[in-house]
């Protein structure tokens, strides 16, 4: 009969510092989601835009071809307006079962039976649905900017425009850190994710309803701050400094934005704990 030593047993392998232990739980949820084949078309949809845009981009700059508009500030603001679609459907699909599906399953105390913290848990949830993200709002916009200075013919593409990457990535940046912390918040709240996935579209459509239907009634624009997509639209005006049609003061709608990640950032301390109390 052989004999085994189970005697304690020295770990032999790699050493890792405590900040990166939340990219496990990140690399863990971004290929889970990329096994799914559904998602994958989803994200290979999500680019047909991009090719669209780059093919009227180079139409223009390269062929001359008369479009009826510039590429300027409009267009790189149009292409994130494009991407607006993808990103709500990216957003319910890879959001809504982040925490819900723990939650449903009772694996929170499985994750902090590990060396792991609460902020290193939020963070590995919030940097799957933000990777996505990036990858269908933010990432096309930047791209088409590349391309367009690669395909001009001299330098005075990029002389006129170079101001442009400021607002792509300010805006960009900005809409998917509030969106992945809001689907995340959300996400903490229930056990179920088509429940997060409807209340994600019940606060995004209800709230701009309440906004048109009080601006309908007090004929005053400054209601429309109630409007999360109203206040998207302004600060879009406001990044890429175009004249907006909306009368909410941009600091409004940046402070609403801060309301929603705040928000979101409050639920989830309250709502992850490494011990849950059942009453």
């Amino acid at each position: 009969m052989p004999i085994y030593d189970l005697s304690y047993r020295h770990w032999e392998g790699p050493l890792h510092g405590a900040e990166r232990r939340w990219l496990v739980i990140a690399e863990a949820g971004i290929r889970l989601l990329l096994s799914y084949k559904k998602f994958v078309f989803l994200l290979m949809l999500s680019w047909v835009p991009f090719f669209v845009q780059a093919f009227l981009l180079y139409m223009i700059m390269v062929k001359g071809a008369s479009m009826g508009f510039e590429i300027g500030a409009a267009f790189f603001q149009n292409a994130f307006a494009v991407q607006m679609f993808p990103l709500v459907l990216v957003t319910i699909y890879a959001g809504s079962g982040l925490i819900s599906s723990d939650l449903a399953a009772n694996a929170l105390p499985l994750y902090f039976a590990r060396p792991i913290t609460r902020r290193d848990y939020i963070l590995g949830k919030l940097a799957v649905i933000g990777f996505f993200l990036t990858l269908v709002f933010l990432l096309p916009v930047l791209l088409l900017f590349v391309f367009a200075v690669g395909v001009s013919s001299d330098l005075a593409f990029l002389k006129a425009n170079f101001w442009l990457i400021l607002p792509i990535l300010a805006y960009g940046l900005l809409v998917v850190a509030m969106t992945s912390l809001f689907i995340v918040g959300l996400s903490s709240t229930s056990r179920s994710g088509r429940v997060v996935g409807v209340a994600f579209i019940a606060v995004t459509l209800f709230s701009t309803m309440i906004g048109n239907l009080l601006n309908l009634v007090l004929r005053n624009h400054q209601v429309l701050a109630l409007s999360l997509g109203h206040n998207l639209v302004r600060l879009s005006d406001f990044f890429f400094m175009q004249e907006s049609g909306l009368r909410i003061h941009p600091m409004v709608s940046l402070a609403v934005a801060g309301l929603v990640m705040t928000w979101s950032l409050w639920t989830l301390n309250r709502r992850i704990r490494p011990v849950e109390v059942v009453a």
